[in-house]
């Protein structure tokens, strides 16, 4: 089957937090997060979709210094492994670039080898360790893409 990879529309938020959950549990985004980001940079807020079904999801925002930040990336289990993680930032990167004249910047677990993979051969690199990110013992690499 086809996926169709394009910016999400407001009346697909609720899906978007439906594949959050799934993806990352209780440690993802509410309702109240997915429509601010929406509200922020809508058109750097990206979905796949599949046979009419939102599978992915790439969410990004611009920081008042220009800096644009990719800041969730999430897949629905049964989609995984098929190139959507990588086409969904690649989306998000095309759309967020001409947004973000000081670059862009992301943080990843130090051990998700998948997702830094990715991240490499969109031309991020790693900029530095950030200890306690999200609170103790929960560090997080600061990777940037320079244009």
């Amino acid at each position: 089957m086809s996926v169709i990879i394009r910016p999400a529309r407001q009346g697909e938020l609720a899906a978007i937090v439906a594949v959050d959950a799934r993806a990352y549990g209780s440690a993802g985004y509410g309702p109240y997060v997915v429509r601010q980001l929406f509200d922020l940079c809508p058109e750097a807020l990206v979905v796949a979709i599949e046979s009419g079904e939102i599978v992915g999801y790439c969410a990004c925002a611009v920081a008042s210094d220009g800096v644009g930040w990719i800041l969730s990336l999430g897949t629905a289990p049964e989609a995984r492994g098929r190139g959507l993680g990588r086409a969904l930032t690649a989306a998000a990167v095309k759309a967020l670039e001409p947004l973000a004249p000081a670059g862009l910047r992301l943080t990843v677990a130090p051990d998700n080898a998948h997702a830094r993979r990715i991240y490499d051969a969109l031309g991020f690199t790693v900029e530095h360790l950030e200890p306690d990110y999200y609170g103790p013992g929960k560090d997080r690499l600061v990777m940037v893409r320079r244009g």
